[in-house]
């Protein structure tokens, strides 16, 4: 037997239009008994105890991560040093060649300056090119897609 159909219960007065009576409280804000939903006592869980995040259930594993594409690494490194290995996961590896870069296209402006920058920017645009290829490579084993 629920308090509401509880027959020793008072009839209580009407409230005014719109009035609703939340959850866990008599009308007019008068409090439960004790330990009851929203009374002065101690509730832990008021409307039961907290549940588990429902996961996948068993057998089923999360969606597959789709590998990452070689030729994509490739092209962003092409376009602008660092971007491919921040692709490939390498964030801190790529930030580091996106500031080299920018250093190398700054000291580029002076003709002076233009002789040390261009082979050395094209050395460094090579090695990118292959790291940032063998990274790809190496997310893709760390998922379990077969190197290729």
């Amino acid at each position: 037997m629920t308090r509401w159909d509880d027959p020793h219960r008072q009839p209580q007065q009407p409230g005014p239009a719109g009035y609703y009576e939340p959850y866990g409280y008599e009308p007019y804000g008068q409090p439960p008994p004790h330990g009851q939903a929203g009374g002065p006592g101690p509730t832990p869980y008021p409307i039961g105890p907290p549940q588990p995040f429902p996961g996948p259930g068993p057998g089923q594993g999360y969606p597959p991560v789709p590998p990452k594409s070689v030729a994509v690494a490739l092209l962003l490194t092409f376009l602008w040093l660092g971007v491919g290995h921040i692709y490939a996961g390498k964030t801190t590896t790529g930030v580091v060649l996106l500031i080299a870069d920018l250093f190398l296209w700054m000291f580029s402006f002076f003709i002076i300056t233009l002789i040390i920058t261009v082979p050395v920017w094209f050395i460094v645009w090579v090695i990118a090119m292959v790291s940032s290829a063998s990274a790809v490579q190496e997310y893709n084993t760390r998922l379990g897609y077969p190197r290729g």
